[in-house]
């Protein structure tokens, strides 16, 4: 029957939902759903999350997403991948809601996408660093270490590193790729800790918990004592702790959760 392919193709790369097709053909209940399942058998629609396309329209939107995806990566191989924001953004700006996640899901079960959280990168990209990147690498980190819990700012980082001026947009995506690596954790804004000294600090604060049973209470002042650290590294780090669900605010205290 035409009409089978043809509600298919009119949808183009927007899309059609259901009740659409409802209101475009008057089909529905049990015919509408023979119609839509043979269609399907048939390979003249997809089912992308409960939008309908044509097959051709499907494999459009999927191409452009590899198309930008690889371009994403030749203009930043450094970065892990692309912010799916992005990318839905500039694939998917005229199509149904539902299509992205549709397309994504299907690329990631062929096995030609990978979808981290807030990111996508192609199977095949990786990151990889000249000798020189990578001992710019290790001495970031390495700072990091050594300061502790007394971080330095990003203009301390890259004077302490030698980095000059020209090579610093180069640096901070390499501390951007400890941050995806989790060797560097993001506090507040600019502040930046190592994980060790983070996952430390989380040891010294159920330590401290479990020596103020039942109550697991601490204030600002007990936990600068705890830590080592001034009011300006505190209030950021605690708060940082109660987004990460260690500790949560009672009062003008923080309860320590087991």
């Amino acid at each position: 029957m035409r009409s089978k392919q043809a509600f298919g193709e009119s949808a183009g790369a927007r899309g059609l939902k259901l009740e659409s097709l409802v209101a475009a053909t008057g089909w529905k209940g049990k015919f509408l759903d023979a119609v839509v399942d043979q269609a399907q058998q048939e390979q003249k629609v997809v089912d992308a999350g409960g939008i309908l396309l044509s097959p051709e329209s499907f494999e459009l939107l999927s191409s452009k997403v590899m198309n930008d995806v690889e371009t994403h990566h030749k203009r930043e191989p450094l970065a892990r991948g692309m912010l799916r924001e992005t990318l839905r953004e500039k694939v998917f700006a005229h199509s149904l809601p539902e299509l992205f996640g549709a397309v994504i899901a299907s690329l990631v079960a062929s096995g030609k996408l990978i979808a981290e959280k807030d990111v996508v990168r192609s199977a095949n990209h990786t990151v990889d660093l000249s000798d020189q990147d990578a001992e710019l690498r290790r001495k970031l980190e390495q700072i990091f270490i050594e300061s502790g819990v007394e971080v330095p700012t990003l203009e301390d980082l890259m004077t302490r590193a030698g980095v000059v001026q020209s090579k610093r947009p180069l640096a901070r995506r390499i501390l951007q790729l400890l941050i995806d690596d989790g060797k560097i954790v993001r506090i507040q804004n600019e502040m930046f800790m190592h994980s060790q000294i983070v996952g430390e600090l989380k040891t010294k604060l159920q330590g401290y918990a479990s020596k103020h049973e039942p109550h697991r209470l601490i204030d600002v002042a007990a936990f600068k004592e705890l830590a080592g650290v001034s009011r300006k590294y505190a209030i950021p780090l605690l708060e940082y702790f109660d987004q990460a669900r260690v500790t949560r605010r009672a009062g003008d205290k923080r309860l320590i959760l087991k």
